[in-house]
């Protein structure tokens, strides 16, 4: 049976790509005044939103939407302590190890600990 190479939509290189951008554009998530973007600069973090979004969408011919761009970003800088399923724990790690490689967030920016959730029988 032949195999087919399905590429994946977020690889840790387009992660790593947004914090980047990121750090480039705005400076490390420490000096924000905002927790989820630059109070100052909103309508700049959400203009580079949409330049990644129309990027990545011409260079995979895979749809892109600035959305889904701030999903993944959220969680590179979440300090949210409970996650539900296999798939958000997936996006996690692999988002905080981007930002943490792109040199956006350091490590005393993470959480102290993470509960994974359990879904009942």
């Amino acid at each position: 049976m032949p195999t087919t190479s399905r590429e994946e939509k977020w690889t840790y290189e387009r992660r790593k790509r947004v914090y980047e951008r990121m750090l480039k554009e705005f400076g490390p998530k420490s000096i924000w005044k905002g927790a989820r973007y630059p109070l100052d600069r909103k309508p700049d973090f959400d203009r580079v939103l949409k330049e990644l979004a129309t990027r990545f969408s011409k260079e995979t011919g895979m749809s892109f939407t600035a959305l889904a761009v701030r999903q993944q970003f959220d969680f590179g800088i979440t300090v949210q302590k409970e996650l539900k399923d296999k798939s958000q724990v997936k996006s996690l790690i692999l988002n905080v190890a981007a930002a943490l490689d792109a040199r956006f967030i350091k490590r005393a920016d993470l959480p102290s600990y993470l509960r994974l959730g359990r879904k009942e029988a």
